[in-house]
């Protein structure tokens, strides 16, 4: 119950905050946006590792 309760604390500000990210931006540049930030994260795993 309670890591359940812990993932929705963390997961609906997300939710708003992409619900208006959407709305004032193309979704085109949000998509890039998320890519770079993936690979990014990506790249740092492979130089820790």
């Amino acid at each position: 119950m309670g890591t359940t309760l812990g993932m929705l604390a963390a997961n609906v500000p997300v939710v708003m905050f992409g619900q208006k990210a959407i709305a004032k931006m193309p979704v085109k540049y949000i998509h890039i946006f998320a890519f770079v930030i993936f690979i990014a994260m990506a790249a740092a795993t492979l130089l820790v590792v």
